[in-house]
C-alpha cells in the first residue's frame, strides 16, 4: 500500500495471534499521536489507542510478521479537497503551523519511544516511517557525510 494515512473509517484488524482477529474501526483522528477507535463489527467499546500501534502491514519491515498492534485491514475513500478558496498565509499563521506541526512531530517521536521503553517490536525504521507517514520525511544524509558529527 503506498497511502499509509490514518483517516476515519479505516479498519484495522489485531496483530496479535491470541486476540483472534478483533476489528477496530477509526472514529476520530486529528492527526497526533492517538486516535479514537470502536469495535468495527459492532461500534462499541470507544477508546484511545496510540497511533504507533496502527500499522500500514501486519509484517514488519524485515518481514517477520507483527506480534502487536493493528494492520491496517480496510483502507476508506481518500478525502476530497474542499471547494473553499485557500486564504493567504500570514507570518501569524504560519508561526502557530509551525508550532502545530512541531508538537505533530514530538507527540509522533513520544509515541515511538514509549512504544520502545514498553518492549514493543519497533526500531528507528518505524519512527521514520511514522514521521514520513504524518508528512514529515526525514532528510536525505550523503553518505559522505555519514560519520561526520551535526555540528560540523
Amino acid at each position: 500500500m503506498t497511502d499509509t494515512t490514518i483517516r476515519v473509517g479505516q479498519v484495522y484488524v489485531a496483530c496479535h495471534p491470541l486476540d483472534e482477529g478483533r476489528r477496530i474501526r477509526i472514529t476520530e483522528y486529528e492527526g497526533y499521536s492517538d486516535a479514537r477507535v470502536v469495535d468495527a463489527d459492532t461500534g462499541k467499546r470507544p477508546r484511545w489507542i496510540l497511533t504507533a500501534q496502527l500499522h500500514a502491514s501486519a509484517t514488519t519491515r524485515q518481514g517477520k510478521p507483527r506480534r502487536s498492534g493493528y494492520a491496517l485491514e480496510q483502507e476508506t475513500a481518500a478525502p476530497q479537497p474542499a471547494d473553499e478558496a485557500i486564504e493567504a498565509t500570514t507570518p501569524v499563521a504560519e508561526q502557530s503551523s509551525a508550532s502545530t506541526d512541531l508538537d505533530q512531530v514530538l507527540r509522533i517521536v513520544a509515541a515511538w519511544c514509549a512504544g520502545a521503553n514498553d518492549g514493543d517490536d519497533v526500531d528507528a525504521d518505524d519512527l521514520a516511517w511514522q514521521l514520513e507517514r504524518a508528512g514529515y520525511p526525514l532528510p536525505d544524509i550523503p553518505e559522505d557525510d555519514e560519520d561526520r558529527a551535526p555540528d560540523q
